[in-house]
């Protein structure tokens, strides 16, 4: 109960602090508490499936691996774009900062945009796709043991309402970001002096974010797949150290 009790507290405070700031470098910071909060999800349901009797991968650890992939490419992404927008004298700090951006640097405005709708968790981009395995773990472990295990089950289903309630406070930020670059009049246009590899760099992890929620079942079948190799081999060497005493017994 310990790892459901910590995602929760850890994705309300994230998001919590994150939706007052009014700097975007410190509502990302925020944000990624938040998502470590949504991380421990899948970390509640691989430990929760592995002290059952069953010891089969419930998917927990894969989600956690394919989120992980989905949230760093958004992240460095949206840095990269931001190092882009800024200069070497001054950082582009201020989320007012970004107002009528879409006009000023449409393409840069485009990539900021996919980056925080995914983050956002809207389809079909990688980050919907990311929050549908977490959150789909924490149900279907309280879909099988609603019979066996009552309690535990009410726990799961309550960390999955949970998480949706904060995927949805996470969205009034980011979605204002949004709205600040496409509906709010530009004030000072952005310095737009941080290099041309920045911005080649959130372009290629825009593409990569999309490329991700248009073929999220390879990615995910990987995640998973690694995942029962690794529970597969937690419960194989146990018996193997247990055998060698008994061979050393009989010679």
């Amino acid at each position: 109960q310990l790892p459901l009790v910590l995602a929760v507290l850890t994705m309300t405070i994230g998001n919590i602090c994150a939706l007052w700031q009014k700097d975007i470098r410190r509502l990302l910071a925020y944000s990624s508490i938040a998502h470590g909060g949504y991380l421990l999800i899948g970390l509640a349901v691989s430990a929760a499936n592995l002290s059952s009797e069953s010891h089969q991968a419930a998917g927990g650890a894969g989600a956690m691996l394919f989120y992980v992939l989905v949230y760093a490419l958004a992240t460095m992404g949206s840095f990269c774009t931001l190092a882009y927008l800024g200069s070497p004298r001054r950082e582009l700090s201020g989320v007012e900062e970004l107002a009528g951006l879409a006009r000023n640097q449409p393409l840069a405005a485009a990539a900021l945009a996919i980056f925080m709708f995914s983050l956002t968790g809207i389809p079909p981009l990688a980050g919907f796709w990311g929050k549908l395995t977490l959150f789909g773990s924490a149900i279907q472990l309280a879909a099988a043991n609603q019979t066996a295990n009552t309690s535990l089950a009410l726990w799961f289903v309550g960390l999955a309402i949970g998480a949706a309630l904060n995927a949805a406070i996470g969205a009034a930020y980011y979605l204002r970001i949004i709205g600040v670059m496409y509906f709010q009049s530009p004030s000072t246009p952005a310095p737009a002096k941080g290099g041309a590899l920045a911005l080649v760099g959130g372009v290629l992890c825009a593409l990569l974010v999309i490329g991700s929620g248009m073929f999220p079942a390879q990615i995910v079948g990987l995640s998973l797949r690694a995942e029962q190799k690794l529970v597969e081999h937690n419960h194989v060497a146990p018996a193997v150290t247990n055998a060698e005493p008994v061979v050393a017994s009989n010679r």
